[in-house]
């Protein structure tokens, strides 16, 4: 934060608006790492709260786990919060602020999923979607207007892979931890369905119909 403003101060004594946009571009970027960094401090410090130093097996609970405190969960949230305002494409910083605010949700996802056979089988199977669970080379052969075709398409297109989306690390329970994963994997099935572009109106739509989908789903006790 302290690193933002800085910059905000040095960009009112600036001449130039251009010399204004680059100083403040450069300080916005320097605070994302100012939160990423925090976040990899958090995995040390969180060994530490648990007073098991840097033993992981007491104190992860899945592979990319970094333990954090109240505390910590509270800076990571303001400052993801802060930094994707100011870059809505720092799809990390996007992530984080889900991952260290949305517990309640992920936990009513989780309960529903329980509730309906195929949700129930979800958790149950994990499964995952990533260039090793998928057989590009057979969606690439199918049909135009498939959506198996069309979801390689739209991956080529925006230059992402299945394997783009940031692993879980701040959420502490191995299951919702595997329910906010699979909500993000499954986020580019949504973006080929509606036919949305990653640019920031796609990305607003498609964020909207997965608020609207899941909102009837809670309702109505199914998993979409």
């Amino acid at each position: 934060m302290e690193t933002l403003l800085r910059g905000v101060r040095a960009a009112l004594h600036c001449g130039s608006a251009q010399k204004c946009k680059t100083l403040l571009f450069d300080r916005r970027r320097l605070f994302s790492a100012d939160v990423i960094r925090l976040s990899l401090h958090s995995e040390h410090a969180g060994f530490a709260a648990a007073g098991h130093g840097d033993d992981e097996r007491y104190c992860r609970l899945y592979r990319t786990h970094i333990p954090t405190t109240p505390v910590q969960k509270a800076l990571l949230a303001v400052g993801s919060g802060v930094a994707a305002l100011l870059d809505p494409y720092r799809h990390d910083m996007v992530a984080v602020l889900g991952e260290t605010t949305g517990e309640l949700a992920l936990r009513r996802l989780r309960d529903r999923m329980r509730g309906d056979p195929e949700g129930y089988q979800i958790l149950q199977e994990r499964p995952r979607i990533r260039v090793s669970t998928l057989d590009l080379g057979r969606l690439g052969a199918m049909p135009d207007g498939s959506f198996g075709r069309e979801y390689l398409r739209f991956l080529e297109e925006n230059g992402v892979t299945p394997d783009s989306r940031a692993d879980v690390k701040f959420v502490d329970d191995e299951e919702l931890a595997f329910v906010i994963q699979r909500y993000r994997e499954v986020h580019d099935f949504m973006h080929t369905l509606l036919g949305m572009p990653t640019n920031m109106l796609g990305e607003v739509v498609v964020k909207w119909f997965e608020a609207v989908t899941c909102s009837l789903s809670l309702s109505q006790g199914r998993w979409w």
